[in-house]
Formats: C-alpha cells, sequence, structure tokens
C-alpha cells in the first residue's frame, strides 16, 4: 500500500506511480474571520485546488465546487443549514437565523443583530429534496408582511474568472402567483460595494412563479469583473408570497455551461431595444427550435445596458434573455434565464428541457423600470442584445460538494498542479499559508 508525504512551496510535482488518492493541505493556514464587520458571513476563504496531467493533456480543477454548504446539511441538528443564514423581516421585528456550529461567532454589542439573533431554526427539510440530495433548505410563509430570505454564508470567489452558479429550487405558492418567489446573487466589489446583479429564478414581471413547481435544476454563467470579491448569493428568497419554496445541492464553479456541445440555433442579427422611461422592451424568436424533454441545454449571449451612470446598479434598469420551453401547441412550460443589471461580458444559463417539451424559443427584454425608489430614474436606455447562441449541452449537472479530503488520481497521470486563491471581502483580512502538505494513498 502506497503512503507518502511530503511538503513543498511547488506548484507542480511528480505523480509517485501507484499513487491512487491525494490530499494537499495547507500547513499553517490563517483564515481571519474574528473582527468581520459583516456578521453573520464569514469574510475570508482559502480555495485550493488540484489538476492532473495525464498524456500532456491537464485535467480540470478538482474540487470543481467552490462554494461550501451548498447541500444544506445541517450537521447539528439545530434546523439551519450550517453554511446558511436565514433573515426574517416583519413589521413587529426583525430575526436573523445563523448556525453557530461552523464558527461560534454571535453579533457584538452594538451590532444590528445583537439581541435578534438566533441559532436555532426549522428550515431544514429531511424529507423534501431533488434527487441526489439528502436534504434541502424550505421558507415556509403564511403572511405576505416582510420577507424571508436564505444566504449563503462563504460564498468568496476569484476576480476575472468563469463561473457557474447552480442548483435546484422548488415552489408552493397554492393558488397565488408572485415574483417574490426569487433565485438570486450580487456582485460585490473590495470595497463592498454592489455592482451587479444576476437572477436565476423570479423577480421580474414574466413567468412569474406560480402554483406549485416541481424540482427544477438551473444554472447561469457569468464573468467574474475584475474586482469582484463575492457573490451574495441567495439560493431561495420570499418576499410578500405566501407558502413553501425550496432549494438545494447549490454550486458555484469554475467554468461556464456553454461551449462543450452542439449549437442548434444562431440568432442571425443584433437586437437593439430603446424602451421609454418606466416602460419594457422585448423581442421574441419568430421560429422556435426543436427541442428534446431530458436533455440538457445551455445559452450564452452578450447583453449591453447602456442606462445613465447614476443610476442604482443593482435595482435600477436591467436586461433578461430567457430559454422559454413550449409543448406540442406552444404552451409555455419552464424556462432559464440570465436576468443582469450592469452586465459586461457574455453570460448564459442552462437547464433540463421540461417533460412535455417540443419547442424552445427567446425572449429578450429590456426593463425601464425598478421595484424600488424611482428617484433619479431620469434618462433614457438602450440594451443590445447580440451573438446569442443555444447548444445542446456537455456540461455536467451533478452535484459535487467542496471537497477537503482525499481525490482520485487518474490512471496514468504523471504530473499534479496544485493551486490556492487567497480570497477576503475585507481589506484588513488577509488569509496566508506557508506551504503545501502533499499526501499520496
Amino acid at each position: 500500500m502506497l503512503a507518502l508525504m511530503m511538503q513543498t512551496s511547488q506548484s507542480i510535482v511528480d505523480v509517485p506511480p501507484q499513487a491512487e488518492r491525494v490530499t494537499a493541505a495547507l500547513v499553517k493556514p490563517v483564515i481571519p474571520n474574528a473582527g468581520s464587520r459583516d456578521w453573520p458571513v464569514l469574510p475570508a476563504d482559502i480555495i485550493t485546488q488540484v489538476r492532473f496531467e495525464t498524456k500532456g493533456n491537464w485535467t480540470d480543477w478538482q474540487p470543481r465546487n467552490m462554494l461550501r454548504g451548498g447541500d444544506m446539511a445541517d450537521s447539528d441538528g439545530d434546523g439551519i443549514p450550517d453554511w446558511v443564514s436565514v433573515m426574517r423581516l416583519r413589521e413587529s421585528g426583525n430575526l436573523m437565523f445563523a448556525d453557530t456550529s461552523i464558527f461560534p461567532w454571535m453579533p457584538p454589542e452594538g451590532d444590528y443583530w445583537h439581541g435578534k439573533d438566533r441559532d436555532e431554526g426549522r428550515f431544514t427539510d429531511k424529507i423534501e429534496h431533488p434527487p441526489g440530495a439528502r436534504q434541502s433548505l424550505r421558507l415556509n410563509r403564511g403572511t405576505s408582511d416582510g420577507q424571508d430570505t436564505a444566504a449563503m454564508r462563504l460564498d468568496l470567489v476569484p476576480p476575472d474568472t468563469d463561473l457557474t452558479v447552480c442548483g435546484w429550487t422548488k415552489y408552493d405558492l397554492g393558488s397565488e402567483t408572485s415574483m417574490g418567489v426569487m433565485a438570486r446573487f450580487h456582485e460585490f466589489d473590495a470595497e463592498g460595494n454592489r455592482v451587479n446583479k444576476y437572477v436565476l429564478l423570479g423577480d421580474d414581471n414574466f413567468h412569474q412563479p406560480s402554483g406549485r413547481s416541481e424540482w427544477v435544476w438551473r444554472a447561469l454563467s457569468f464573468h467574474s469583473r475584475p474586482d469582484t470579491t463575492f457573490l451574495n448569493l441567495y439560493p431561495i428568497r420570499m418576499i410578500e408570497a405566501q407558502g413553501s419554496a425550496w432549494a438545494s445541492n447549490y454550486e458555484i464553479r469554475l467554468g461556464s455551461v456553454w461551449g462543450s456541445g452542439k449549437v442548434i440555433y444562431r440568432m442571425p442579427d443584433r437586437v437593439i431595444l430603446t424602451p421609454k422611461l418606466f416602460e419594457i422592451a422585448t423581442w421574441i424568436q419568430p421560429k422556435p427550435v426543436k427541442v428534446k424533454p431530458g436533455k440538457l441545454y445551455a445559452f450564452r449571449i452578450s447583453m449591453r445596458n447602456d442606462v445613465p451612470a447614476h443610476y442604482e446598479p443593482t435595482h435600477q434598469a436591467w436586461v433578461s434573455a430567457y430559454l422559454e420551453f413550449l409543448d406540442k401547441d406552444m404552451r409555455f412550460l419552464d424556462y432559464c434565464k440570465v436576468m443582469a443589471f450592469r452586465p459586461e461580458y457574455p453570460a448564459g444559463a442552462a437547464m433540463r428541457a421540461p417533460e412535455g417539451s417540443t419547442y424552445a424559443r427567446f425572449m429578450l427584454v429590456a426593463s425601464h423600470i425598478t421595484y424600488g425608489e424611482k428617484a433619479g430614474m431620469d434618462g433614457s436606455m438602450t440594451a443590445t442584445f447580440d451573438d446569442l447562441q443555444l447548444e445542446e449541452s456537455d456540461f455536467d449537472p451533478t452535484f459535487t460538494p467542496r471537497n477537503d479530503g482525499p481525490i482520485d488520481v487518474p490512471k496514468g497521470a504523471a504530473k499534479m498542479e496544485v493551486r490556492s486563491f487567497l480570497l477576503s471581502r475585507e481589506k484588513s483580512l488577509k488569509p496566508s499559508f506557508e506551504r503545501y502538505e502533499v499526501g499520496w494513498e
């Protein structure tokens, strides 16, 4: 049995013969979480990945999932998934539910949430979950007052990188329809400013969540800005809507959903939409394409949203690209989308064609509106959509946890490269480590 251990500061090492698994650990890691101004989030992280050279080619980086706790596991049984916080806002008072098992840090005196924090809840559902999952996060609302928002507590990401946010959602609103059931994330810069917002589900006038859905996996791919530090990912959120909503098996991965499959549609011409102030403009693909139920489809698109610089960048005026799935009679079934406020790079989305799907088509939307304050909205909007293409995707939607344990070594691997992202949402908190400890089995 092979059992070797080595310490190294090199990024590329030789793979010993007969090695089957490897662990790349950090020696003397420093991940400063105390002293953050943003309880209950954890402000620093070190993400370590490896890849292998086999016959002259390098594999993808592993682990491919960079998000902690997307499986919604509740290791201490307190009813709150370990790496999630739930904010409950009501006219009668606000509460924040946050697990203490990952870090026993509670809001200090003077913090807004001091005295409003709770370390027990009823948000873990071990009965209702998607295929391949063991549990889900569940929000229940019997009132239209306020909101309930689930947020990931450790969602730092590398800047200037292709990333994919993906996961499963479900809702049961009875006879209601509400855009207030949503899954979305903001991009934040190193100064703590919101610089963009992306939406996977809801939060828009079109195809608002209605009635009861089945479990649906959706993905949204984007390129992080050079100054991006974290995402503030909401796997599920409910505002005003009454009923239940679930989320499970969320990931943040390197790479995009597009580029690995057969292209079945390309938009022939650029589309430009110029909605008037407080109006919405749309373009609908004239001729739909045929699709097969259960097959994974992905699209990419370049979008620009030219509005005055003083418009609020995550609430005033946005652009959307919807991929609508239709039955044989052209009745709407479901969608995936990219909804973005200030996109600067190509983005895309993916999902499996739902049961009964025969066709798919695109709807492009320019929304010169806001659901918040209208103050300052006094200019023009020009939305540009280009380079739209749809493909039968080879993206693997199988959930994998962010794994700190052993990683399988592919047969014939000659070399291994290891790297680490040192990430922090606060400039004063700097993670570090001395070297790597590599263990072979």
